[in-house]
């Protein structure tokens, strides 16, 4: 009799936080784009709302229509197994 020990393990990290790229501080545009750097299949989040779908691309891209007055925007990443990243918090 052949007998056969392996060990399996899976690990479900959290994606790397998404990196942007500059915002200005101080501005009157009313819609502001927002774009930077990702970990590859994962989704977007700008303040909990999907918006770039998951895909296996390193880059992303979307808008933000901002209001008068501070605008606090939190981005995130998440994976395909909804594992999301620590946010990148912008004011």
């Amino acid at each position: 009799m052949v007998t056969a020990d392996s060990t399996l393990t899976v690990t479900d990290l959290p994606p790397t936080p998404p990196t942007l790229t500059a915002v200005a501080p101080l501005t009157a545009i009313p819609v502001l784009l927002l774009s930077g750097t990702k970990q590859a299949n994962t989704s977007v989040l700008v303040n909990d709302v999907l918006r770039v779908p998951l895909n296996n691309s390193t880059t992303w891209s979307t808008t933000k229509t901002l209001i008068e007055g501070p605008n606090v925007i939190q981005i995130a990443t998440r994976s395909a197994s909804n594992q999301d990243s620590l946010p990148v918090t912008v004011r």
